[in-house]
């Protein structure tokens, strides 16, 4: 495993904890726990002789992806960690210097890693010499990252100084979104893997009706879940028939060379700009606010843990604004998505 995981990030999560002393932990959701047989380790099983590893519990799903740096740096994104969505997928995220917005994602790191199950990696059947192995300080040399190839939009990197907000769901995602949506005059621009809220889809087609807003929307062309990608469909398709008023709405499905278009971005009248962690979902945006957040299996619903991030900044706004248009040229007429 250590010579031939290819996960992006491996090599430099375990010089992080064994090479230069940090100390990493990690929050995620209990996958393989249960599956680790004897002698055999995970990545994660792996990584946890040397980072500190424990199981959400707080709400059914620990569906964020967020890293806080130092207490000084938050990187936000919609990208799970994975080879797939490192390197197959489109997503979206931003990095925040700020040490308020640090503070803020810290706290509901711990509320949350209080309540989690530390995890427990098997070592029947391990040797002591792999053991020492996986504890090694030696540090390793970084994977080499291949590059699509395919001529495509490729987003510059940027930083601004601008006002920004940070929220959590579930406790004010949906308020937090559902605001920002509001506050539309002219133009939103949505670009998401998908949209299975129909009570979002009336606020947009509200917007549509009351003030001519012109909506422009490019979906993912696949969706892994047949749960999701049906109800996607079905919300899209209410959409469709439901779009009056003097307002428009344009539907595309993302270019055919990203696996899955996996981001989950939002730009309001170019700007203001949304960028989570969560999709338009009833169980990513959770609207009520439920008064319980316990797991599906004790209160019925499903309910995840995700992060939202608001910008308002025009040029932030106009940096999004690029990747919709520079992946629109390369989209296609909407089709209800396929699973792959």
């Amino acid at each position: 495993m250590l010579h031939e995981e290819r996960f992006v990030l491996f090599r430099e999560l375990l010089n992080a904890c064994r090479y230069r002393g940090v100390r990493v932990r990690v929050l995620t959701n209990a996958f393989d726990n249960e599956k680790t047989c004897a002698g055999a380790v995970s990545p994660l099983g792996f990584l946890a002789m040397s980072a500190e590893v424990a199981m959400f519990r707080t709400t059914t799903f620990q569906h964020a992806k967020v890293i806080v740096v130092d207490g000084e740096r938050t990187a936000i994104s919609s990208v799970n960690w994975s080879k797939g969505s490192f390197l197959a997928n489109r997503e979206a995220g931003v990095v925040l210097t700020s040490t308020e917005a640090a503070a803020f994602v810290t706290s509901v790191f711990e509320y949350d890693w209080k309540i989690a199950k530390p995890w427990a990696t098997p070592t029947d059947g391990i040797d002591d010499d792999d053991i020492r192995m996986m504890r090694n300080a030696t540090r390793l040399e970084p994977f080499p990252l291949p590059s699509l190839n395919r001529s495509h939009y490729v987003p510059k990197r940027a930083s601004y100084v601008a006002n920004v907000a940070v929220a959590t769901s579930p406790d004010a995602g949906a308020t937090v979104v559902r605001e920002a949506l509001l506050s539309t005059r002219h133009s939103l621009r949505i670009y998401t893997y998908q949209i299975t809220d129909v009570d979002i889809a009336d606020v947009i087609l509200d917007l549509m009706r009351e003030r001519d807003v012109r909506v422009s929307m490019v979906l993912s062309r696949a969706i892994f879940m047949d749960s999701d990608r049906t109800a996607s469909t079905k919300v899209v398709e209410y959409m469709r028939e439901n779009a009056r008023g003097n307002g428009t709405m344009s539907l595309r499905s993302s270019p055919h060379f990203f696996r899955y278009a996996h981001l989950k971005v939002l730009i309001v009248d170019d700007e203001r700009v949304v960028v989570a962690t969560g999709n338009l979902s009833p169980s990513d945006l959770p609207f009520p606010i439920p008064r319980s957040f316990e797991p599906a299996s004790d209160s019925g619903r499903p309910v995840n843990r995700d992060f939202e991030v608001v910008i308002d900044d025009r040029r932030a706004a106009n940096a999004f604004r690029l990747l919709f248009e520079g992946d629109s040229r390369d989209s296609t007429a909407y089709k209800p998505p396929t699973k792959f």
